[in-house]
């Protein structure tokens, strides 16, 4: 009996090093994707911000061309005067900084503008990108 008893509690005690362990896999599992949902939230709203503002450049864009077409008479009816283009309105949460981004880095004069304006966003986010990377190496 008393052996039997022994081989049971062995028993038990093998299943239960088998659940701890299992647990604590699942409990990683659970905060690895916890870290990838944060991360998929925080690209998903640098997504949205970049859809408004490309929103934004567009309509800044078709109202050039509308101003082309009355000024110089090209393209009659692409544009009737019934048609309103305005500006994608922001969400009403509008910290400093985007304020500055809609202000500043939104509008253009021309086209041309637009493409050097690009140009250089770009090249400010490629050395912001290497600056976290550095940072992300150096907490590693």
């Amino acid at each position: 009996e008393h052996s039997r008893m022994i081989e049971a509690y062995s028993i038990m005690e093998e299943k239960l090093q088998q659940s701890m362990s299992d647990q604590a896999s699942l409990e990683n599992t659970i905060r690895d994707l916890k870290a990838d949902l944060r991360k998929r939230e925080r690209d998903y709203g640098i997504t949205l911000k970049e859809v408004q503002d490309l929103q934004t450049q567009v309509t800044l864009l078709l109202k050039e061309c509308r101003d082309i077409q009355l000024r110089f008479g090209v393209g009659e009816g692409i544009f009737n005067d019934d048609t309103v283009i305005d500006t994608v309105p922001l969400a009403s949460d509008e910290t400093a900084v985007n304020k500055v981004i809609s202000d500043r880095l939104l509008t253009f004069k021309d086209i041309h503008a637009m493409v050097e304006q690009n140009c250089q966003l770009r090249s400010v986010v490629r050395t912001l990108s290497q600056q976290v990377e550095q940072r992300e190496q150096e907490l590693k």
